[in-house]
């Protein structure tokens, strides 16, 4: 299994990224474009903070599985 990961990493991350861009995007896109950026909400900085963070742990995650 775990060759069959490293012959097709390219596609999984693809694959990954796609997956996260088509789900992300159309929610997060609309409410940016709507938010008073003078008048912030905590949830809405909480919930940018979150997807940074899993955008980075995702990352580092996959780069990590694949090198090992």
């Amino acid at each position: 299994m775990i060759e069959t990961i490293k012959d097709n990493w390219h596609r999984y991350l693809m694959s990954s990224i796609q997956t996260f861009l088509a789900v992300f995007l159309p929610l997060v896109i609309p409410e940016l474009l709507a938010m008073d950026w003078m008048n912030m909400e905590g949830a809405a900085v909480a919930g940018l903070v979150v997807a940074a963070a899993r955008v980075g742990i995702k990352a580092v995650w996959e780069y990590w599985y694949m090198n090992n």
